[in-house]
C-alpha cells in the first residue's frame, strides 16, 4: 500500500514539474510571436487602408497598401494558436477579416465594394481588440 501511495505521489510531483501557468504561457507566446508589435502594425495598416479606400484614390497606392495589409495579416495569423482557445478564435477572426478586406480592397472599384472592405476592416479591428483584452484579462500584471 505504501508503495502504491509513493508511486502516485511521485507521479503527481512529476506532472506538476512540467506544467506552466496560463499567465506564463500567454506572456511567453506574446513575446515569441511579437504580438504587441504585430498588433500595432495591423492597426496602422487598417488605418492606411481606410484612407486609400476613398473612391478617388484607386490605383497603385491602394494595391500596395492592401497587399501589405494582406501580408501582415497572414504573418500574424501564422503565430496562432495562442495558449487560450478563445483568444485564438478572436484573433483568427480578426486576421481573417483583415485578409478578406485586403482582397476586396485590392480590387474595389464600386462604392459597394469599398463599403464592404471598410465593414470587414471594422469587424477585424473589433475582433482584434477583443482578443487583446482577452489576453490581458488572463495575465495578472
Amino acid at each position: 500500500m505504501r508503495r502504491v501511495i509513493a508511486i502516485v505521489l511521485a507521479g503527481l510531483l512529476m506532472s506538476a514539474c512540467g506544467s506552466v501557468s496560463l499567465d506564463t504561457a500567454i506572456r511567453n507566446w506574446k513575446i515569441q510571436s511579437n504580438f504587441e508589435s504585430n498588433s500595432l502594425t495591423l492597426r496602422h495598416d487598417v488605418s492606411h487602408a481606410v484612407t486609400v479606400l476613398a473612391p478617388a484614390d484607386a490605383g497603385s497606392l491602394r494595391h500596395t497598401v492592401c497587399a501589405v495589409l494582406l501580408m501582415d495579416a497572414d504573418a500574424a495569423n501564422s503565430s496562432l494558436p495562442t495558449p487560450d482557445s478563445q483568444a485564438s478564435e478572436l484573433l483568427a477572426r480578426a486576421y481573417h477579416d483583415f485578409a478578406d478586406a485586403a482582397n476586396v480592397c485590392y480590387s474595389a472599384s464600386t462604392p459597394a465594394q469599398i463599403s464592404h472592405a471598410r465593414a470587414l476592416l471594422t469587424a477585424g479591428v473589433g475582433a482584434l481588440v477583443e482578443g487583446q483584452w482577452r489576453l490581458r484579462a488572463l495575465t495578472t500584471h
